[in-house]
């Protein structure tokens, strides 16, 4: 091997290495501390736009689902306003069938009637003030639409419609019980008005039941969204630990290493000195 002081071709070469030796220990030291593999797009550009669409994709499905929980939050509500109702058809059908028996007075069907129209009373009442965030009531048909997905499809709503209301007018009760025919005709109405009240109920359940599907199916797809981007944006810590190992050697070897070659021309002066 010649001996040469003009130019350090070792060094040069020793220089190179540990300076790449030492970029890559700095992007292991910065993936260690952030926990991410891809920390900018020259670490991996295809996997970082996947990635940032995938939490993208996860910021909006969760959103979503906060949609459909405050979905079924005004199905309950509503539904809850309804249940109140029907419980007052029953004691209403209750006094009807009381007062359409001859074997009350008349005081006693007088005194009936006074509680019947007081529950008729109740029922405008609960339709008027069950509301759901001064939005959608039972005192006027429903359209309902609920944005369960992040995008602006058709399939990422959830629409329903019931086109009466729960109210005295709606369901018909202007009878009075205070005569037996009026009371018996007061059962023909209780009856029509209770099918009314159980197809709102109905509706309300069926919308209920899709908007928790709905959640179900949100959970799932932010869950395998989540897991699909850790796969591509999370370090392995293993995998990086022992890179990070690796490299250190490396960087101490060629620190090394460069020093040698950095003082090999000085075996030059030996000769000169001799």
């Amino acid at each position: 091997m010649a001996i040469v002081v003009r130019t350090n071709a070792a060094s040069i070469f020793s220089q190179h290495r540990l300076g790449r030796t030492s970029n890559q220990l700095g992007k292991t030291f910065q993936r260690l501390a952030s926990g991410a593999r891809i920390n900018s797009a020259a670490d991996d550009a295809a996997g970082l736009a996947i990635s940032t669409l995938l939490e993208h994709r996860i910021r909006g499905q969760g959103a979503a689902k906060h949609n459909a929980q405050e979905g079924i939050s005004l199905i309950q509500t509503l539904e809850g306003g309804v249940e109140q109702i029907r419980s007052i058809l029953d004691r209403m059908r209750e006094l009807a069938v009381r007062a359409g028996n001859v074997t009350l007075s008349p005081a006693d069907r007088t005194a009936s009637n006074l509680e019947y129209t007081q529950l008729v009373a109740e029922v405008d009442r609960i339709a008027q003030s069950t509301t759901f965030n001064n939005g959608a009531t039972i005192n006027a048909s429903l359209s309902l639409q609920f944005q369960v997905g992040f995008s602006n499809l058709a399939s990422h709503r959830i629409q329903a419609t019931v086109d009466f209301a729960i109210n005295v007018a709606s369901l018909g009760l202007t009878s009075s019980i205070s005569q037996v025919a009026g009371a018996q005709n007061a059962l023909a109405v209780i009856s029509t008005a209770l099918s009314m009240v159980n197809q709102y109920r109905s509706t309300l359940g069926a919308v209920q039941n899709r908007l928790e599907r709905a959640i179900s199916n949100l959970e799932a797809d932010i869950e395998n969204a989540t897991a699909s981007n850790s796969r591509i944006r999370d370090v392995d810590f293993a995998e990086e630990t022992s890179r990070m190992t690796r490299l250190q050697i490396l960087t101490q070897s060629g620190t090394a290493v460069l020093g040698q070659a950095n003082a090999a021309p000085q075996a030059a002066l030996a000769l000169l000195g001799g």
